[in-house]
């Protein structure tokens, strides 16, 4: 079993739980009453310095959880050729990757219903972000 991890600036790291959607993300934040943008200057702090450090490698393996954070879809428009549309609200990756339908939008703006299973989306990826667990931050 892994240790928690004091690693400075009185930010303790918890061992990776397994596998993490941003709902799990979101709930921890709430728990642990700080804002998206307070969480997402921590986790800037935890990668760069420890990768200056040379350790962000080790930590990142015992320590970090992959989220899906977006969706990136190619789906079939006119004449067969196809056009990039993404889903990046947390709500509609966490939709699409249980198979349900999800809002994607494309560059202009114009938004789609789709599935991953549906004939229009010729192919899609999903980008995961690295996600930490920490005690609270004084």
């Amino acid at each position: 079993m892994e240790r928690k991890l004091n690693i400075g600036n009185k930010i303790t790291l918890i061992p990776k739980r397994g596998t993490e959607d941003i709902e799990d993300i979101n709930s921890f934040m709430e728990k642990i009453g700080i804002s998206p943008k307070k969480y997402l200057k921590i986790r800037s702090y935890i990668v760069k310095d420890l990768y200056k450090l040379g350790i962000y490698p080790e930590i990142r393996e015992r320590y970090s959880n992959k989220v899906t954070t977006q969706i990136t879809l190619i789906i079939e428009g006119n004449y067969g050729r196809g056009f990039e549309a993404i889903i990046d609200d947390p709500d509609e990756v966490a939709r699409f990757l249980v198979g349900e339908e999800a809002i994607a939008i494309d560059q202009n703006g114009t938004e789609y219903e789709v599935r991953g299973d549906s004939s229009i989306v010729l192919d899609w990826t999903k980008e995961e972000s690295d996600y930490f667990f920490f005690e609270k931050v004084k």
